[in-house]
């Protein structure tokens, strides 16, 4: 069993957060004069995961899967978190964050630091230039 499945299992022992990143248009709330409140359904969905794992000796990582929509993929969730684990973690060195992403991965990364607020970031993906 890799590390990565060992950590979901675990969860009370390890801290781990996750968060989905969404494509498309999310549902739209309108108050109407009357009070009651009209929903419009949008058609957004899942693309990609932001994934903050504890490590050992005090120290946190960060890591991210996104899928290839414009290849016809689909994401898958447990690939898209282990994938992302396997980053968080390490093991596939340091990759470059996609542009696409980087407002989600900005707003994670400030999220994961008031989380892990006494751990020290030990490995995190860069961000393109």
């Amino acid at each position: 069993m890799s590390e990565a499945s060992l950590i979901l299992e675990e969860g009370k022992r390890s801290k781990v957060i996750v968060e989905y990143i969404y494509r498309g248009i999310r549902d739209q709330k309108f108050t109407l004069e009357d009070g009651d409140t009209l929903v419009i359904p949008g058609n957004s969905r899942r693309v990609g995961v932001l994934v903050g794992v504890k490590m050992k000796k005090n120290k946190y990582g960060i890591g991210f899967s996104l899928t290839n929509t414009s290849a016809g993929d689909v994401f898958d969730k447990s690939l898209g978190i282990a994938s992302a684990l396997t980053r968080a973690l390490g093991y596939q060195g340091s990759p470059k964050v996609p542009e696409s992403i980087i407002p989600e991965f900005m707003k994670f990364l400030e999220r994961s630091g008031a989380y892990f607020k006494d751990l020290k970031l030990h490995n995190c993906p860069s961000l393109r230039q």
